[in-house]
């Protein structure tokens, strides 16, 4: 996937990287559905509980991060 994301990378302002990718797919789930329980979360997201706490930490954080 990613060799066909690298050439648009130029054309936008962030990394196309599959880790990046996936964080941000994780930490959009997570800011959208904060009302999920953590079995529901780790189930749907295919995580183990310290991975999703993890992640909601961080999505906690970029939540709160002002926009630039």
């Amino acid at each position: 996937m990613h060799k066909y994301l690298k050439k648009d990378q130029n054309w936008l302002s962030f990394p196309f990287s599959p880790k990046n990718l996936r964080r941000d797919a994780i930490l959009s789930f997570l800011i959208r559905h904060r009302n999920l329980t953590s079995l529901n979360c780790c189930r749907q997201l295919h995580l183990d509980l310290k991975s999703l706490n993890y992640y909601r930490l961080l999505s906690y954080q970029v939540a709160e991060k002002p926009n630039s």
